[in-house]
């Protein structure tokens, strides 16, 4: 309840009902004079502050203790008491996902100790270097001049290694040049202007498909990202698929509920697809949290490195996963109710299938991701 004062009149000001109360029956709006002071606002701000957060923690307390008991709260139409599920998940959603990405940097998952192939020739490698030393002695204004020095500090190591694995000889493989990602995709063409010019040079009838030349317009631009910079485009793709585990969680997320309803079909007129996607979304959150915990624990280890910290935060992260494993079948417990055995009959299969979905919505992404680049 707010702390202003009740207006004596007794209209709504949100839509003019009569009022027989301090809330107006009709659009729910407390009947208070509208003006305001600096101090009401703030103490507003902190009354929903508090009110969420005491929603908040007593909600993650029956997520986590409790699997399946949320769910089957909000089937029943028990719900005040409990945080919203749709706000429950973009709040643990975004925590957790702020956290991953502050704690795994694209670069420190990609290790690429680069050896140059024998399709890339000593002397494709001596020509990059002497374009680069000729933009250095160009570069008037010297913008870009330390990031072409460790480009040619770079390609002096791959001479080296180059020299060390085949020596001297300027010859190699001729098979079109440098190694590349998609050389069966984009065929011999070395540029996107190359493959246009022979698409024209084609009848209409045996011209590539708006999708294919979409596709191979894709691959030769990542062929020439990979030949530019090996180590700076698997990074790039690493990047594009850390921050494309979201979009694969939201994907999935309606295809986890679809196949529990198919699992409970005989059930449909007691459970609807909407209660699967509730329990769906109550089985993410959860996810979210405990993963969140693996990760803080990882990272205090990593901060602090003492042996009986390793120790005792190796006992909690083994504790949580094995827990986020059984957590599924004890919410399938709690909130469909069947028994022990046929509920791990269904866990089995929920859990086969939704791996392979999964695997098949992040293949697709990773697949975008590094023809996005």
């Amino acid at each position: 309840m707010s702390h202003l004062k009740e207006r004596k009149e007794k209209n709504c000001l949100n839509c003019q009902a009569t009022l027989y109360g301090r809330y107006c029956h009709v659009c729910g709006q407390e009947n208070l004079e509208p003006k305001e002071t600096v101090w009401h606002l703030v103490q507003h701000f902190f009354n929903d502050i508090t009110h969420f957060d005491g929603k908040f923690f007593s909600t993650v307390k029956y997520l986590l203790w409790k699997p399946g008991f949320l769910s089957k709260e909000y089937v029943a139409g028990r719900r005040m008491s409990y945080l919203n599920p749709i706000r429950l998940y973009v709040f643990t959603s975004a925590f957790f996902f702020l956290i991953l990405f502050a704690l795994k940097n694209p670069k420190d998952m990609v290790h690429t100790d680069y050896k140059p192939d024998r399709g890339e020739t000593l002397a494709d490698l001596k020509q990059d270097r002497a374009q680069l030393l000729q933009a250095l002695a160009g570069d008037a204004d010297h913008r870009d001049s330390v990031r072409t020095q460790k480009e040619i500090v770079r390609l002096d190591k791959d001479i080296r290694q180059y020299v060390k694995t085949y020596g001297d000889s300027a010859g190699g493989k001729n098979d079109g040049g440098r190694s590349t990602l998609f050389g069966q995709i984009a065929g011999d063409y070395q540029t996107e202007e190359a493959y246009d010019s022979a698409q024209k040079a084609l009848p209409d009838d045996l011209r590539d498909s708006w999708l294919q030349r979409a596709v191979i317009h894709k691959c030769i631009a990542a062929n020439i990202e990979f030949k530019r910079d090996k180590n700076a485009y698997f990074e790039h793709v690493a990047e594009n698929i850390l921050h494309s585990i979201p979009k694969v969680l939201f994907v999935s997320l309606p295809i986890f509920a679809l196949i529990l309803n198919i699992m409970y079909f005989r059930r449909r007129k007691t459970y609807f697809y909407v209660d699967h996607g509730i329990f769906t979304i109550h089985l993410y959150c959860a996810t979210f949290i405990l993963s969140m915990a693996i990760f803080l624990l990882s990272q205090l280890v990593s901060s602090f490195g003492r042996q009986w910290l390793d120790i005792v935060a190796g006992i909690l992260i083994f504790a949580i996963c094995l827990y986020i494993i059984i957590y599924l079948y004890k919410a399938m417990r709690g909130f469909y109710g069947q028994g022990r055995f046929k509920t791990f009959v269904k866990y089995c299969l929920i859990c086969l299938l939704a791996f392979t979905v999964n695997l098949i919505i992040f293949v697709i992404f990773a697949l975008l991701s590094i023809v996005s680049v």
